[in-house]
C-alpha cells in the first residue's frame, strides 16, 4: 500500500500506517482509516487488471466493519465481481497482499 504523502489540496495526512484500497461506484482510491483522508480516484477496471497480488475484496459498512466477502484471487479475477458489487453503491475495501 502506499505512504500516506502530503497533497496540498487535501491538507496533511495524519501518517498513519492505516492506509487501505477502497472501490465504491467505478472509482478505485486510496483512505487512511485513522484520519479519513483519501487520495485521487482513478478507474477500477483501468487499474485492476495491473493488481498482481492477491486480493481479498470485503463490502464494509460506513464504519470499515466488514459485512460480506466479495471475492478472493487476482485483480484480473476480482475485477468483475468487485465492478458489479461496487456499482450498487457499495464500499469495497481490497485486502492486497504482495505484488
Amino acid at each position: 500500500m502506499p505512504e500516506p504523502t502530503r497533497d496540498d489540496s487535501l491538507g496533511q495526512c495524519c501518517a498513519a500506517p492505516d492506509v487501505r484500497s477502497y472501490v465504491q461506484y467505478g472509482s478505485y482510491f486510496t483512505k487512511c482509516d485513522t484520519c479519513g483522508l483519501t487520495g485521487a480516484a482513478t478507474s477500477w477496471l483501468a487499474i485492476s487488471r495491473h493488481i498482481r497480488g492477491h486480493v481479498t475484496a470485503v463490502a464494509v459498512d460506513a464504519s470499515g466493519r466488514p459485512v460480506e466477502e466479495i471475492a478472493k484471487g487476482s485483480g484480473a479475477e476480482v475485477m468483475a465481481p468487485v465492478a458489479r458489487s461496487a456499482s450498487l453503491g457499495r464500499l469495497i475495501r481490497l485486502d492486497i497482499a504482495g505484488d
